[in-house]
């Protein structure tokens, strides 16, 4: 696991949150979110194309606030760092290499998620 591959799903799941707040804004129909949501799914680590779709239509009813909101749910470092990580197991990456990775991604995780566009 390399801070490239965190980059990119980090990156990933701005686009499809972007995307939804696209949605939100009128830009677009919901509909079209989970078009581009799907696609850009099959690019992800470890996605199952069932589960990514109910999840992509139980968006639709989240609030915009609060912990259980759509954003948290597309953007959750917790969940993007373990699924970029657990393929890799603990064997060929020493912990000094995960906790310098987590600290790296978490910091440009929160830039990211700063960059939203309302």
């Amino acid at each position: 696991m390399t801070y490239q591959h965190l980059k990119a799903e980090i990156d990933r799941c701005k686009e499809i949150a972007q995307a939804f707040l696209n949605y939100k804004r009128g830009d677009c129909t919901f509909d079209d979110f989970v078009m581009f949501a799907m696609e850009q799914n099959k690019n992800g680590i470890g996605r199952n194309d069932e589960y990514a779709r109910d999840f992509f239509e139980s968006l639709r009813d989240r609030t915009m606030e609060g912990s259980n909101s759509a954003i948290n749910g597309l953007m959750d470092y917790d969940a993007i760092f373990s699924a970029v990580i657990e393929p890799y197991g603990p064997d060929p990456i020493l912990e000094a290499e995960i906790d310098m990775i987590w600290s790296h991604g978490s910091r440009y995780f929160t830039q990211a998620k700063a960059t939203l566009v309302a």
